[in-house]
């Protein structure tokens, strides 16, 4: 009862957007970090201007690391803009078959709308 009466009150105080964005600072800049962080629909509520430059960290840390350790980075995304952010090799999309199996497609990075 005590943590949904903090929650509460953080919400109270301050905007979906700072929460959001300090959530997912804590995630890069805990002590332990994990071999892999993930973030879903990382784009909602954040300005896109931002949304560049915490796209922009999530490629140091993948690539060198908060602490010198290279993370996996899995981010869900319905946004198009998001896409602006990334190469279109690290990009994959899900689908599932008739008999409800997940598909895993690379993006035809050889089409010409890339």
């Amino acid at each position: 009862m005590i943590y949904i009466q903090i929650i509460i009150s953080l919400l109270l105080i301050y905007s979906y957007a700072t929460l959001r964005l300090s959530a997912f600072l804590t995630a890069l800049y805990q002590e332990n970090t994990p071999s892999t962080i993930c973030f879903q629909e990382i784009e909602n509520g954040v300005h896109p201007r931002l949304l560049h430059k915490m796209m922009e960290l999530l490629k140091i840390v993948s690539t060198e690391g908060i602490t010198g350790n290279p993370v996996q980075v899995l981010i869900t995304t319905h946004s198009p803009v998001l896409l602006n952010y990334v190469e279109p090799h690290q990009v994959r999309t899900f689908d599932s078959d008739k008999e409800g199996k997940i598909q895993v497609h690379k993006l035809p990075i050889d089409s010409v709308r890339f």
